[in-house]
């Protein structure tokens, strides 16, 4: 960047005022800058300041013999400078991987121009509406990818993304959920705001190592009892506005998960029997739905009684009974 920038402007000065082939001496002050990026998965890291320091640097640069030749190495590296540097990358010293950002680009396809040691892809705000895992065998090392935002329409598993532990699909046009397969892997799924709008039974059994599942603000009204089958490490499942009118008692069986929102739904009661017997939540959130006050929630009112604690205790009177 800023060398590139120092021998563009050398380069000017040679063929301007046609030095001779001579050493021309420089001095110039550059900073480095040392930071930390912040963490699509770890967003407190958002206030750290950069850390920069100055140093004089005293260096010596040749003119080309004619200043036909500085024209043309002018123009050699004109399209290499500007809209060449789409995706720039840099080291995310939190997680050790290096870190491409290809955000708000335009891209329509995945661009193939990527460092193979890429750990961290973000894509967001582009336009890509079909995306295959396919496109990615040329990065072995990528840990985490961020496709929200694309107006993504299908995404296309099967060719393995084997250390693939983060996905975002958030704020797309999904309006099925993908297969999933060939992301062993996988331990935090967004699909947040999409138009999903039914799960089949065991339809996350593909990535059992799923630990943050994310389905706030998609189209589900109902779901099946199994839906959640093979994922018993979740901790962390999102179902909040969504249309859910109902739920099947043994939605949570088999689950040891420490936070479960369903807020903002149309449950007006919950089944007896549906949170798992001794199991002690973190937090349930269930504010925003038009809870029916008749005898069908006496279970729900009884478990948040039972399960009264300074966690549990945030329900306490969100059931507008």
């Amino acid at each position: 960047g800023a060398m590139v920038q120092s021998w563009l402007w050398h380069m000017i000065t040679c063929y301007l005022f046609h030095r001779p082939p001579s050493l021309i001496q420089r001095t110039k002050r550059v900073k480095l800058r040392l930071f930390v990026q912040p963490s699509i998965s770890n967003p407190e890291y958002s206030t750290l300041e950069p850390k920069q320091r100055s140093f004089n640097v005293f260096f010596t640069m040749p003119c080309p013999t004619s200043p036909h030749l500085a024209l043309l190495a002018l123009l050699s590296v004109a399209g290499a400078v500007g809209p060449g540097e789409t995706c720039p990358s840099e080291m995310n010293l939190i997680k050790d991987l290096l870190q491409v950002n290809c955000s708000g680009q335009g891209l329509s396809v995945v661009p193939l121009a990527l460092p193979r040691k890429t750990g961290i892809l973000l894509l967001s705000t582009n336009r890509l509406a079909s995306v295959s895992t396919a496109s990615f065998q040329h990065l072995p090392e990528l840990a985490e990818l961020d496709l929200s935002g694309n107006g993504l329409g299908a995404l296309h598993t099967g060719s393995p993304l084997s250390l693939l532990q983060v996905l975002i699909l958030s704020h797309n046009a999904l309006g099925v959920l993908p297969t999933l397969q060939g992301l062993p892997e996988l331990t935090r799924l967004a699909l947040d705001h999409n138009n999903i709008s039914g799960l089949v039974p065991g339809a996350f059994r593909a990535v059992g190592k799923l630990k943050e599942l994310n389905l706030r603000g998609n189209q589900l009204q109902t779901l099946p009892e199994e839906a959640f089958e093979g994922v018993a490490g979740l901790k962390d499942l999102d179902l909040s506005d969504n249309v859910l009118d109902e739920l099947p008692q043994g939605l949570l069986a088999g689950l040891e998960l420490e936070t479960l929102r369903l807020s903002g739904n149309q449950l007006r009661t919950l089944p007896s029997g549906f949170f798992p017997e001794g199991h002690v939540f973190a937090y349930v959130f269930l504010a925003g739905n038009p809870w029916r006050c008749d005898c069908g929630l006496a279970y729900l009112r009884g478990w948040i009684a039972d399960n009264d604690s300074a966690s549990t205790s945030r329900s306490r009177g969100q059931t507008g009974c």
